[in-house]
């Protein structure tokens, strides 16, 4: 008599978008300890490591959003509530888009997939938009830093001007001489900003999809 051996596999997959930003909110907080401990001069390794996590908190925040869209896109609204929660005739009609939608810019994606859908698109002249905007915008200006002298600092002018436009405070041991981009901006509040726009972002977007928000069931734990 014949045996035959069946041997089942599970197959898996990691989401990164709660961890993009847990772990930012964790950064965050460690900055905000640094400034409130901080006297007009910190040293060097305090410094460096204040400056690295704010800065991993802008990069990990727009990665938020490109891992979010992307994971709409491939498995459909709703894919990270469980499987009963999926809109399947949206995923249908993305996930052979995916890779197409993908190479756009960082927002024009969201507006794609709202587009595609036929649902009503996010207004760019809101806050909502506009933050992100600026957020997508200090991600790409540090990922690509160009250095410079300081009176040459006309390329990031407009980018200042926008992030001055948010009044964040400033982190108390960076001389008031400083470039503002990046020397001055990037603060702990700076960092909070960043996660707050990309949630309340998110969180628009998945009431525009008709799905509850990735962040319905534990929204404390998202709080900076």
């Amino acid at each position: 008599m014949m045996q035959f051996n069946t041997i089942a596999y599970a197959d898996s997959r990691y989401s990164f978008t709660r961890q993009f930003l847990q772990a930012s909110i964790l950064f965050a907080r460690q900055a905000r300890e640094i400034e409130r401990n901080a006297t007009a001069q910190i040293d060097t390794a305090t410094a460096i490591q204040h400056r690295g996590l704010v800065t991993a908190v802008l990069m990990q925040s727009t990665a938020a959003l490109e891992a979010e869209i992307h994971e709409i896109c491939v498995f459909g609204p709703g894919a990270y509530l469980g499987a009963n929660s999926v809109n399947i005739a949206a995923r249908e009609l993305l996930n052979p888009l995916a890779k197409l939608i993908d190479k756009q810019r960082v927002l024009e994606r969201f507006d794609l997939v709202l587009h595609l859908l036929r649902l009503p698109s996010i207004e760019k002249g809101q806050p909502l938009c506009q933050n992100v905007a600026t957020l997508v915008e200090v991600r790409n200006a540090l990922t690509h830093y160009k250095s410079h002298w300081t009176e040459d600092d006309a390329a990031n002018q407009s980018l200042s001007n926008k992030l001055r436009f948010l009044k964040n405070h400033l982190p108390p041991f960076v001389s008031s001489g400083a470039k503002f981009f990046p020397d001055q901006c990037l603060s702990a509040e700076c960092a909070g900003w960043a996660i707050k726009s990309v949630i309340d972002f998110l969180e628009n977007f998945y009431q525009v999809l008709g799905v509850h928000s990735r962040f319905h069931n534990d929204r404390s734990c998202f709080i900076v």
